[in-house]
């Protein structure tokens, strides 16, 4: 036969005495309090009072003061003279320290050159050829044989002014090329 043994250890559970609170009725709200209000009036007043009167007694104030200071007070007179020596003396340079070169006439300006990279195969040459030239740098391409092998420079230039080409430089740096200046005679 089935038996349930759901409740045969189980001990017999105590009811918990509840204890009983008071109950305490809410404090009803105060929306009137005599000391804060009578405190804030009194300095209200002071505040209107001041704003009020405080202009005048400084004035009356500052006029006291300056009637004890009535005695004449000689205050010595500062002329410069700076202005007037600059505008009687004329001053000239030593031009011999400082000499400047003449250029003739007959002299090339210097062209600069830059070299972005070079390749072993010409297709990676033209390439990046491209890429300078959509990037309007002036870009051409040279060969040179170098112990019997033949490399595909990508020259930058010529540039007619130092700062053309140090921007130039920097456009190639910011394209994570290794650029280095070329002599005039390559």
């Amino acid at each position: 036969m089935p038996k349930d043994f759901a409740g045969l250890n189980r001990k017999p559970k105590r009811k918990k005495a509840t204890r009983k609170r008071k109950q305490v009725s809410p404090r009803p709200r105060v929306l009137f309090h005599g000391p804060s209000f009578s405190s804030g009036t009194i300095i209200g007043a002071a505040v209107v009072i001041l704003a009020a009167y405080a202009p005048e007694w400084l004035d009356a104030q500052k006029e006291t003061v300056q009637s004890a200071t009535k005695e004449p007070f000689n205050m010595p007179t500062v002329e410069f003279e700076f202005p007037t020596l600059l505008k009687n003396i004329e001053v000239k340079p030593d031009l011999s320290a400082y000499p400047v070169p003449e250029q003739s006439s007959d002299q090339a300006p210097a062209r600069l050159n830059i070299q972005a990279a070079s390749f072993r195969l010409a297709d990676d040459a033209n390439a990046l050829r491209a890429k300078l030239i959509l990037r309007d740098l002036p870009a051409s391409v040279d060969t040179s044989v170098v112990e019997s092998s033949v490399w595909f420079r990508v020259v930058v230039g010529p540039f007619a002014n130092k700062t053309l080409a140090n921007r130039a430089m920097t456009q190639l740096r910011e394209m994570y090329l290794r650029p280095i200046w070329m002599n005039n005679d390559n």
